[in-house]
């Protein structure tokens, strides 16, 4: 079973890296994560946060592990703050012409691979 969470989206200022909390299962994880298919950030296990940059389109968290199914979560700035203008959904995925704050916490629960 795959399981995946988002919660708690603020407002970053411009050229500012977004760090977020992540909490992965399991704890071993490698994560890493991708804007615009280029690596801007790697899970911190101690501190339990991942860093990107503000970004008006995605961002992909890659996370695996020994054991398990490799995951690929997407997340997209939250545009909340703006009256829901601004976001386009189109053959490209999701792309915020403003520039929002990604979730402020990300929960991912990786499969285990089978036997």
């Amino acid at each position: 079973m795959v399981g995946v969470a988002l919660s708690g989206c603020m407002t970053v200022p411009d050229g500012t890296p977004q760090e977020i909390a992540l909490s992965v299962t399991p704890e071993m994880a490698k994560c890493d994560a991708y804007q615009h298919g280029v690596l801007v950030g790697s899970y911190d296990a101690g501190r339990k946060t991942i860093a990107v940059g503000k970004s008006r389109g995605s961002a992909d968290i890659v996370c695996s592990a020994t054991g398990y199914k490799d995951i690929r979560v997407s997340i997209v700035p939250d545009d909340s703050n703006l009256g829901g203008v601004g976001k386009v959904v189109a053959d490209f995925g999701p792309v915020n012409y403003f520039k929002g704050a990604y979730p402020g916490s990300v929960q991912i629960a990786m499969e285990r691979a089978p036997g």
